[in-house]
C-alpha cells in the first residue's frame, strides 16, 4: 500500500508540473506580472507591449527574463529548448534555428541578458511566426 501511494504521488508531481503551449492571456498575465514585479514605469511598459526594446535597458532585459520564466520557456539552467520549439516554431527548418539562439554564449551572462539576447535572436530569425504565436488568442 505504501508503495501504491509513492507511486501516486509521484505521477500527481510529474503531472502538476506538465508545460503547455502559451497563449494570449497567459502572455498578457505573465507580461502583467513582471511590469508590477520589476516596477516597470508605464512609459516603458508601453514601449515594451508596442516590442520597444532597447539594447542597452537593463529593466528591459529584465522584463523579457521574467516574461520567459513566466512563461516556462526559461528557468534556472535556461532555455527548455523544448518548450521554446513548440511555443514559437511553425516550420520544422526552423527549430535548429531557434535552438542556436538558447544557446548560452558567455559562461558569465547573466540569466536576464542571456534571454534578451535569445529573444533578438528569436525575433531576428522568425519574425513573423514568432509574434504570431506570442498574439495569437486564445
Amino acid at each position: 500500500m505504501k508503495h501504491c501511494l509513492v507511486v501516486l504521488c509521484w505521477i500527481a508531481a510529474v503531472l502538476a508540473d506538465e508545460w503547455t503551449v502559451k497563449h494570449s492571456s497567459d502572455l498578457k498575465l505573465a507580461r502583467s506580472k513582471c511590469a508590477t514585479t520589476l516596477n516597470v514605469p508605464d512609459d516603458a511598459f508601453s514601449n515594451y507591449q508596442q516590442r520597444i526594446f532597447s539594447d542597452s535597458d537593463p529593466l528591459a532585459k529584465a522584463y523579457i527574463g521574467c516574461v520567459f520564466k513566466e512563461l516556462g520557456v526559461f528557468g534556472d539552467n535556461g532555455f527548455y529548448v523544448d518548450r521554446v520549439v513548440s511555443q514559437f516554431v511553425t516550420e520544422p527548418a526552423d527549430a535548429a534555428r531557434l535552438e542556436k539562439c538558447s544557446e548560452k554564449i558567455d559562461t558569465d551572462t547573466s540569466d536576464d541578458i542571456w534571454a534578451f539576447r535569445a529573444f533578438r535572436c528569436f525575433t531576428k530569425v522568425n519574425e513573423p511566426e514568432f509574434y504570431m504565436q506570442l498574439d495569437m488568442t486564445d
